[in-house]
């Protein structure tokens, strides 16, 4: 659960440090995401750890996700968490603020293969935060 929780921090910080800052107070993180992309528990280590109390909201799609931020004014999320082809479109759109990298310490270290992507080539809105793949397997013919 540490090491999730360091992850976590980390990606938070990373991101949020580039946000509309929908908490002005420094104490308080508005977090929108994924369903199911934070174990249980880890947010609240995180405050537990950092004093950063997260407010978490999940959405099922990118078109949901799209949908609420285009009703909400300015800066409702600190950190939100869109797949590749919407952080384009939502950067073109002013959408997302440009992340300061130079607060980040480790930028440097993170994996050459996944920044630089056509969606954002120089990295001014997002950063890598979870990668994979799913595969489906079916074996015919057990019994």
């Amino acid at each position: 659960m540490k090491k999730w929780s360091h992850l976590l921090a980390a990606g938070m910080m990373a991101l949020s440090l580039g946000s509309a800052n929908a908490a002005d107070d420094g104490k308080t993180l508005y977090f929108y995401n994924w369903t199911e992309y934070v174990p249980p528990g880890l947010l609240e280590q995180f405050t537990k750890e950092t004093g950063i109390k997260v407010i978490y909201s999940t959405y099922e799609s990118n078109e949901s996700m799209y949908a609420k931020l285009k009703t909400y004014r300015d800066g409702a999320y600190d950190l939100v968490v869109p797949s590749t082809y919407f952080i384009a479109k939502m950067s073109k759109e002013g959408m997302l603020q440009k992340i300061d990298k130079s607060k980040l310490s480790h930028f440097n270290d993170l994996d050459p293969n996944l920044l630089h992507k056509p969606f954002d080539p120089n990295n001014d809105y997002s950063i890598p935060y979870i990668w994979g793949a799913t595969r489906h397997w079916r074996q015919f013919g057990c019994h």
